[in-house]
């Protein structure tokens, strides 16, 4: 699907029914955003390229948007069937994206007594983030890319990863957000799934700035493209979770009548107001628990308990 001129969408289904785009920028060079799970350079985006007279020797950069799998696991892929082309990502996503184990290790396997994360999932997710893959930019954002023709601003976006990544073409009016726009609670009534963000004060400047900037189009990794109107009240939205997940966590901890643990914490939140209790909750709980603490709202105990 071409959303602008030269610019294209790639779209696919994948983890039971969610969406995934990745795009393909084209001036005289072509910059490629994200690259899917593992195998779908090959099923997915050499296909689509070649129905559309993209050429593979034109693709100079492409990048990673954050070291989650869907956008990364197709590095390897792309590195062999490009050869000159050069990878780029933020350098605080840098050491996750280079070595997935690490990002395992360092993301998913926190809260391992709480059995979270099951092994035939920590397999699956080292599976489709392909092979490590070395970096050849490490962005510190504020960079341009110059294609010729059109170039692209690089907007450091923290929030969803330490070094999420945001693309703006301003000829275009176009900005890329691929997953850094979360909205608020998904899936069924009493079951619902959680955005996950790992800096509560750093993703609300990250929502502001970006309802600043000046795009008419508002192109996401996981949702069809929106116009300014409807993009701003995603952004709204996203806002809104952020202050109305504060304000759930701390009522839940200020409900207790003694310091307690996290994993108790945990199933208060998720049977107070409905969420599943996931690894997700758990890693959001983390990012807003620090922020309790900063704002001197909780306090962990040395025995690892909370109490506000």
């Amino acid at each position: 699907m071409e959303i602008k001129p030269r610019s294209y969408m790639i779209s696919t289904i994948f983890m039971g029914g969610r969406e995934l785009h990745l795009f393909i920028l084209r001036g005289e060079r072509m910059f490629l955003i994200d690259t899917g799970l593992a195998g779908m350079p090959k099923d997915l985006i050499f296909p689509y390229m070649s129905e559309h007279n993209l050429p593979l020797a034109e693709v100079a950069l492409f990048a990673s948007s954050h070291a989650h799998a869907d956008h990364l696991g197709g590095n390897a892929e792309i590195q062999v069937a490009c050869p000159t082309a050069k990878l780029g990502v933020h350098e605080l996503d840098k050491a996750w994206v280079e070595k997935h184990e690490l990002s395992v290790i360092e993301v998913y396997d926190r809260h391992a007594d709480m059995k979270l994360f099951p092994a035939e999932t920590r397999k699956w997710i080292l599976d489709v983030c392909g092979a490590d893959t070395p970096v050849d930019f490490a962005w510190k954002g504020g960079e341009v890319l110059d294609l010729g023709g059109r170039s692209v601003e690089i907007i450091h976006a923290t929030g969803h990863t330490p070094g999420n990544l945001v693309f703006l073409d301003r000829q275009q009016g176009t900005l890329y957000e691929c997953e850094t726009v979360l909205e608020s609670a998904t899936g069924e009534e009493g079951k619902k799934a959680v955005p996950a963000y790992c800096d509560v004060a750093g993703y609300r400047t990250t929502l502001h700035y970006l309802a600043d900037l000046p795009w008419d189009l508002l192109a996401s990794s996981h949702s069809m493209p929106r116009d300014r109107k409807a993009g701003l009240k995603m952004i709204r939205a996203s806002l809104d979770f952020v202050d109305q997940f504060d304000e759930q966590l701390e009522a839940a901890l200020k409900a207790q009548r003694a310091p307690v643990a996290f994993a108790a914490l945990a199933g208060a939140v998720s049977k107070s107001y409905g969420y599943d209790l996931s690894l997700g909750l758990a890693i959001l709980m983390d990012t807003h628990l620090a922020h309790l603490v900063k704002t001197r709202r909780a306090t962990q105990h040395p025995d690892g308990c909370w109490s506000a």
